[in-house]
């Protein structure tokens, strides 16, 4: 298993998130000053905006996750 496939499983396990909400996951949508991933209604089954709380667990696994060269782009937004 990949470094990068590790890295995204242990993001599902930490935010409890669907994997089509993980996948489709943006930068902007993480607010680490507050510490909460706002996962737009649009996303949802239930159509109403879910705020996932970002864990310092979660917070070390962004890190590590741009120590890999991963969201490092400006045009790629997503968090994978």
């Amino acid at each position: 298993m990949t470094d990068f496939i590790k890295l995204c499983s242990r993001f599902l396990r930490l935010t409890a998130a669907r994997s089509s909400e993980a996948r489709s996951a943006r930068c902007d949508e993480l607010d680490l000053a507050s510490t909460v991933w706002t996962v737009p209604a649009e996303r949802q089954r239930s159509h109403r905006e879910y705020r996932v709380p970002v864990s310092p667990q979660l917070l070390a696994l962004l890190a590590e996750n741009r120590q890999h060269g991963h969201g490092d782009d400006p045009e790629d937004q997503s968090c994978e």
